[in-house]
């Protein structure tokens, strides 16, 4: 029945006859028998005549590895036996893959979750197709990734080139690098990198079609799943963009579609980055703003009845419409979207770090001896609830802290055998969070407890703060000012006596201050107390010495200065507050327009404040899970400039156009007709894997010429 010797092409209309006349005629066994191109709202779908086009179905077929009875609960018995019966499971797949090129007119396959033992390739290629497949195991180190596929009919398709792209990169990319010194290796990590090593992978190929000659590039991705991991993921889809660009070779006339297993929802970042092509980063980050934090990402409880998935469904879109920033060219960071000062909480063995930090002005905590104890000895994780609770960034020196899948995203590992000195670990933390030193605030919180530090005036009050603290009764003449904290009462006086102790943790403040400016840390205008620093001397200097350094003995110069440029490229992308998609605002194969005219009709009206809003519930439906993750979206392409007697500015452009969509199930009741318990759960013995299928019928659409003033008129019709 699935053999490639009998299996023809057929146009779209012919064939929905043909499956039409086979359904009538047969027994209908499940929603799966359903799945054709529906014709989008206002057009024929390409129904007329052949419409020089392609399709393209994006499916996450779910590794092995991730197909068990501890991650897919809650299964109907009969679904169990089943699903993790792994040979009839890989049956499962290769028989769906089959009826798909079967009923919807060989489409190109871009697939995640590769596995070897499904026997995509081998069971494609009997169909006529080729394929193009990223390696599961990378240089065969650092064990097994998720690999990502793109399959196409070898008689329609040549592949013209392809590139895999490893996203564990990310942990070590550091293109403005100008030095031979490496902060924080594979072997070495340090701050940041071990969130980015999540053994993802996406895959970038060029194919050019042999019938009407024209070229596209397709990526297929597969993000971290993790939804707590937001700036993560918004990293990969960054960098996999960026690649994109270079895999075009600057030639913005080649459409794109990225299409994949985006572990994201239409209200994430990553998805409004590639929709609207501008997103502020700081705003995903947890140690810049509380949208990144775990409170604020909690799973909720999936709804259970399809009266409760469209309410569900209603109500994040709508949420969806009135949250999301309306940017225009001059305004890209959302006001109503604060960007909250740096916390952090830091290991017990890091006090004298603390102390450095506290006298910086950064509000800074220590786990307790009683936390510690409770971490180390019976694995209860009070520091993890407390980061949750309070909102902070985990500062640590435990690799098998940050390893653990309840660890706080954002926890920064420091090292200190990595670098040179503690001073530099410092420098790294704050250039890697994107920390502006403001001098204004130094010596204002307590070293003892992080409370804050206030004047005393009162006389009463200053003469118990000396008693309590044994002070002679001379002191009481020279001293300036006298100050207490306000958590533990710690008493303290400003004294310009060098050898009092305000003096020397003055002088240590300054000596800190210094070695921030060296190493590149942003700072505050205002120095108040530390007008005394130089700071653009103490720069020359650095930079100098860094020169004279190199010259005189080939040596990596002054170490500070180097930490900025060895800073990772993830971490300027993260402190970027306009993150651009170098291929501009992507269009989502699933979603309509709706506008603050018409929130409950969804319409299509004025230009003015229009959204996009997913036309789908779900793609993902497990017992603890329901969601909209898989995405397709093609990008606007704009060929390089051309004259014309018309306009000598003017440019050509020729978009990807949507002629179609794949059905997918939008309601419980369709996944589960016959009501069994649980029996809308995936996968099921009608669907092999938790994702649904999603796809598109495209056409390369019209040529248009585009003038100065932003108007355009077709050329002439593309395909």
């Amino acid at each position: 029945q699935f053999s490639a010797s009998t299996m023809k092409k057929q146009k779209p209309k012919a064939k929905r006859k043909a499956n039409k006349k086979a359904k009538e005629g047969g027994k209908r066994n499940s929603w799966v028998d359903d799945l054709d191109w529906m014709p989008l709202e206002g057009g024929d779908g390409g129904q007329n005549g052949d419409d020089g086009g392609f399709s393209i179905i994006s499916w996450n077929v779910l590794a092995d590895s991730y197909c068990s009875p501890r991650s897919h609960r809650c299964l109907p018995q009969k679904t169990q036996s089943h699903i993790f019966n792994r040979n009839q499971r890989h049956h499962h797949v290769q028989k769906t893959l089959c009826q798909l090129v079967s009923s919807l007119d060989r489409p190109i396959f871009a697939l995640q979750e590769v596995d070897a033992p499904l026997g995509i390739l081998a069971t494609l290629q009997e169909l006529g197709y080729d394929g193009v497949e990223t390696p599961t195991s990378p240089g065969g180190k650092n064990g097994k990734v998720d690999a990502c596929g793109l399959y196409f009919d070898r008689d329609e398709w040549v592949c013209l080139k392809s590139e895999a792209v490893r996203l564990d990169d990310l942990a070590t990319l550091r293109s403005k690098s100008t030095t031979d010194v490496t902060i924080g290796t594979r072997n070495n990590l340090q701050g940041l990198q071990t969130s980015f090593l999540r053994r993802n992978m996406a895959l970038l190929v060029m194919l050019r079609n042999v019938q009407v000659n024209k070229t596209v590039v397709i990526a297929v991705l597969h993000l971290y799943w993790n939804p707590n991991y937001e700036y993560v993921k918004l990293c990969q889809t960054h960098y996999i963009m960026s690649k994109a660009k270079d895999f075009c070779d600057g030639d913005s006339s080649i459409p794109l579609v990225v299409c994949g297993d985006l572990n994201s929802q239409p209200e994430s970042y990553v998805y409004r980055y590639l929709s609207s092509g501008i997103v502020n980063a700081k705003l995903v980050t947890p140690w810049y703003s509380s949208n990144g934090s775990v409170d604020q990402l909690k799973e909720e409880t999936p709804p259970e009845t399809d009266e409760e998935l469209l309410q569900w469904a209603l109500s994040r879109k709508l949420k969806l419409h009135d949250s999301a920033p309306h940017h225009s060219d001059d305004e890209v960071k959302d006001p109503s979207d604060p960007v909250k000062p740096i916390q952090y909480l830091l290991d017990y063995t890091l006090n004298r770090f603390c102390r450095w930090l506290r006298i910086l002005g950064i509000d800074s905590v220590l786990e307790t001896e009683e936390e510690e104890k409770l971490r180390t000895k019976n694995g209860s994780m009070v520091i993890f609830d407390r980061c949750r609770r309070e909102k902070r960034t985990l500062v640590t020196t435990s690799t098998k802290l940050l390893l653990r899948k309840d660890c706080p995203p954002g926890a920064y590992l420091l090292d200190t055998k990595s670098l040179a000195n503690l001073e530099l670990s410092l420098i790294h933390l704050l250039l890697s969070h994107g920390v502006m030193l403001q001098p204004r605030t130094f010596l204002t919180r307590c070293v003892v407890c992080n409370g804050m530090i206030c004047k005393v005036k009162e006389e009463s009050q200053i003469k118990r703060i000396f008693e309590a603290h044994s002070a002679p009764d001379q002191l009481h003449k020279e001293i300036f000012e006298v100050f207490q904290c306000r958590g533990c009462r710690q008493g303290y006086w400003w004294c310009e006596k060098p050898t009092s102790s305000a003096s020397r943790v003055k002088t240590q403040a300054a000596s800190l201050l210094e070695a921030c400016i060296r190493g590149g840390v942003p700072l505050d205008k205002d120095m108040a107390m530390f007008d005394f620093v130089k700071v653009d001397e103490v720069k020359a200097k650095a930079f100098s010495n860094a020169d004279d350094e190199r010259n005189d003995d080939g040596g990596t110069g002054c170490v500070e200065s180097n930490l900025f440029m060895e800073r990772l490229d993830v971490i300027e992308w993260l402190q970027d507050e306009a993150l651009t998609n170098p291929f501009g605002p992507m269009k989502s194969v699933y979603s309509e327009y709706m506008s603050d005219q018409g929130k409950d009709e969804q319409c299509k009206v004025a230009r003015e404040k229009i959204e996009e809003v997913p036309l789908l519930s779900f793609t993902n439906v497990t017992h603890d899970f329901v969601g909209h993750l898989d995405h397709i979206f093609v990008a606007k392409t704009q060929a390089s400039p051309t004259l014309s007697m018309e306009s000598p500015s003017s440019s050509t452009s020729c978009n990807l156009e949507v002629l179609q969509r794949l059905y997918v199930p939008t309601t419980y009741r369709e996944l589960n007709p016959e009501d069994i318990r649980n029996g809308h759960l995936l996968p099921s013995t009608a669907w092999p894997s938790d994702h649904l299928a999603i796809g598109a019928r495209l056409t390369w659409g019209r040529l248009l010429l585009l003038d100065d003033k932003g108007g355009s008129r077709v050329l002439e019709e593309t395909n």
